[in-house]
C-alpha cells in the first residue's frame, strides 16, 4: 500500500481540524487560523469538546458530531487520544490525516497505526509541522509560512530546516505544488509520496531532505521511478558522527503562548534526555518580570555530548532582563557535569525587548562555533552594554533596531 488514499492528503475537498483551540499561540490555534485564513475554498471544520465556538466559527465536540466525513483530518492533541480519534476518523470515513503531535511512544504509535488499518487510513506524521498544498489554498500546517504556488514539491524530515527554506524561497518569488513536513513516517513514508509525486501532472521537480531511510529497498525502487518522469534531487544527512547523533534527536521543542510575569529564570531549553533536539521553536511568549536574569537560555547535557541543530524565535516581548537570548557555551564547559549547548542555528524574528544589559550574549567554543545567528524585524530598546558575540562565524541582521540605554548600567561604568 503506497499511494492508495494520498489523494485525499493533497486533494482534499473538506478538512478537520482536531484540537483546533482560541488560545492564541497553540498549536490548534495556528492550525486553524493558518487553514481559515487561506485560500481554500472546501469545507473546514473545528473539533474540540471544550469549545462550541472558536473566534466565532463552529466548533464541534466531537469526529461523530461532524455534519459529513472530512477527506483530511490535522490532528493537534495530547498524544494518549490520537489512536482512538484515528479509529473515530476512520469510522466517520475519513481516509487521510496528519498528525502534528509529538511525543507518540512506540506503544501509542503501533496503537496508531492498528487503528487506522482496517479504514485505510493514511497518516502523514506522527511529530510534523504538516503539509501544504498552494495551488488549492491549502495552508494545514503549524510554523510555515504560506508557499506560493509553482511546480516543486519538496519533502523534509526537519521543519526546521523546511521553514528557512521557504523564508528564502519566499524572498525569491519560488512556488511549490506540494510542501510536506514528513515528520516520523509512520505510515506514509518517503518512498509512497515519491510514487505519487511521479505521477502527479503538477509537479516538474523534487527536492528532498532526509535524516533517515528506514525502507532503503522501497525507496530507491520510488527514487529510480521518479527520476526518469522528472529530476528529483534528495539531500540526506546523518552520514558522519554528529548526523548521526543528531538525526537520532528528539524532532523538537515548541514553547508557545506562555505568559510569565515573575521569577528570575525566564525560558530555559535543553535536552537532558536524549542529548540532542533538532529543532526548537519559541513563538508567541511574554516575559514581563522586572528580575528576568535571563530572557531565553539554551542549554544541553554536556555529558552526552548534546547538540540544540536549530533554534526559532519568533514574537517574543521580553520586558527587563540581563540578556535577551543567552548561548553561553564557555561559561560552564569546564564544570564536571554541568551543561554544555552546543547550538548551531538561530533565527529571531520579531523580538521585542524593553531593557537588556545584553541583547544577545552568544559564546560558541572554537571547537563548535555557532554556525549562523539572523535577526529580522526586531526592536531592543534600553541596551546599556551591546551584544556579545564570540566564535559565530556568521552574523545577519535585517531590519533590526538597537537603542542604547540613556542610564549607565552600573555605578562603576557611571564613574
Amino acid at each position: 500500500m503506497t499511494v492508495r488514499n494520498l489523494e485525499h492528503c493533497f486533494r482534499p475537498r473538506s478538512v478537520a481540524v482536531v484540537g483546533a483551540s482560541g488560545e492564541a499561540g497553540s498549536v490548534g490555534y495556528t492550525l486553524n487560523q493558518n487553514i481559515l485564513k487561506s485560500e481554500f475554498q472546501g469545507s473546514v471544520y473545528l473539533v474540540n469538546p471544550h469549545h462550541a465556538k472558536v473566534d466565532g466559527y463552529q466548533c464541534f465536540k466531537s469526529v461523530a458530531d461532524l455534519p459529513e466525513a472530512p477527506e483530511l483530518a490535522v490532528i493537534a492533541t495530547p498524544p494518549s487520544t490520537v489512536p482512538t480519534l484515528i479509529g473515530e476518523l476512520g469510522e466517520k470515513g475519513t481516509r487521510a490525516a496528519v498528525v502534528v503531535t509529538a511525543g507518540l511512544s512506540p506503544a501509542l504509535n503501533q496503537a496508531m497505526l492498528d487503528k487506522s488499518r482496517p479504514y485505510c487510513l493514511r497518516i502523514i506524521g506522527p511529530n510534523c509541522l504538516g503539509v501544504s498544498v498552494p495551488e488549492i489554498g491549502l495552508n494545514a500546517n503549524f510554523g510555515l509560512n504560506h508557499p506560493k504556488p509553482g511546480k516543486l514539491a519538496f519533502l523534509s524530515q526537519s521543519g526546521a530546516l523546511m521553514t528557512g527554506i521557504l523564508d528564502w524561497a519566499s524572498a525569491r518569488d519560488i512556488g511549490f505544488s506540494y510542501v510536506v513536513s514528513m515528520g516520523d513516517m509512520a505510515d506514509v513514508d518517503v518512498g509512497g509520496l515519491l510514487d505519487f509525486l511521479a505521477a502527479d501532472v503538477s509537479t516538474s521537480a523534487i527536492l528532498l531532505y532526509l535524516e533517515t531511510i528506514p525502507a532503503a529497498r522501497k525507496f530507491m525502487s520510488a527514487a529510480r521511478s521518479a527520476a526518469r518522469a522528472k529530476p528529483a534531487i534528495a539531500i540526506k544527512s546523518g552520514r558522519n558522527a554528529d548526523g548521526r547523533r543528531l538525526a537520532t534527536a528528539s524532532e523538537r521543542i515548541v514553547v508557545r503562548g506562555c505568559r510569565m510575569r515573575a521569577g528570575h529564570g525566564g525560558v530555559t531549553i535543553g535536552s537532558e534526555v536524549s542529548g540532542s533536539v533538532r529543532d526548537v521553536f519559541v513563538e508567541g511568549n511574554v516575559m514581563s518580570s522586572p528580575e528576568l536574569e535571563r530572557g531565553i537560555r539554551f542549554k544541553t547535557n554536556a555529558v552526552r555530548g548534546g547538540t540544540i541543530e536549530n533554534v526559532f524565535v519568533r514574537d517574543v516581548e521580553i520586558g527587563e532582563t540581563g540578556s535577551a537570548i543567552d548561548v553561553d557555551m564557555l561559561y560552564e564547559e569546564g564544570a564536571a557535569g554541568g551543561f554544555l549547548p552546543v547550538v548551531r542555528n538561530i533565527l529571531i524574528e520579531r523580538l521585542s525587548v524593553r531593557s537588556a544589559r545584553y541583547a544577545f550574549f552568544i559564546r560558541g567554543l572554537p571547537s563548535s562555533p555557532v554556525r549562523n545567528v539572523e535577526v529580522r524585524q526586531s526592536v531592543l530598546r534600553g541596551v546599556s552594554r551591546g551584544s556579545r558575540m564570540e566564535h559565530v562565524d556568521e552574523l545577519v541582521l535585517r531590519n533590526v533596531v538597537i537603542e542604547p540605554s540613556k542610564q549607565p548600567a552600573n555605578q562603576e561604568e557611571a564613574r
